[in-house]
């Protein structure tokens, strides 16, 4: 079982790996997911099995602003920013519990720190505000877009 970076070959088993882990309202057509890549390759990461299928990603990209990119809606092509948005951690069912979120993030912050990022935000969605939590990241009491669902938070780590 390994981490490593997307590539270009990752986006079958991606979109298999989102449309079981979510709801069908938050599923996003594969080229908007790409952006996200596209924008920072560097920072996003996929899990193999041991039998070498990807069983889990982790997509991130640098992001400028305090509110957080709408869902459903591609990246503009010069994204930048001084922090990482986390758009999406997603686990099949079947390699769900085995630590396999808990690589992908400690990969992610590692490379995160190499590059001089410190400040991340995420919208928590399906109840997964516990979840961020026990990584630090903390709600911030604002309204996020609709497109994220009933029940959506945003929540912001700073590690300065």
């Amino acid at each position: 079982m390994a981490v490593s970076v997307l590539n270009a070959s990752s986006w079958s088993d991606i979109q298999r790996i989102q449309q079981a882990a979510y709801v069908e309202s938050l599923h996003e057509e594969c080229e908007v997911l790409k952006s996200k890549w596209q924008a920072s390759p560097d920072t996003c990461f996929q899990y193999r099995d041991e039998t070498g299928r990807i069983v889990a990603y982790l997509l991130t990209h640098a992001w400028g602003s305090s509110a957080a990119p709408k869902l459903h809606d591609a990246l503009p092509e010069a994204c930048a920013g001084d922090q990482l948005f986390v758009h999406d951690l997603a686990v099949s069912p079947e390699a769900a519990g085995k630590g396999i979120a808990k690589a992908l993030l400690s990969a992610f912050f590692e490379q995160a720190s190499l590059m001089g990022y410190s400040r991340f935000m995420l919208v928590a969605v399906q109840g997964s505000v516990p979840f961020w939590a026990r990584y630090g990241f903390q709600v911030k009491e604002v309204p996020v877009s609709e497109s994220y669902g009933e029940g959506a938070r945003l929540m912001v780590l700073s590690t300065e």
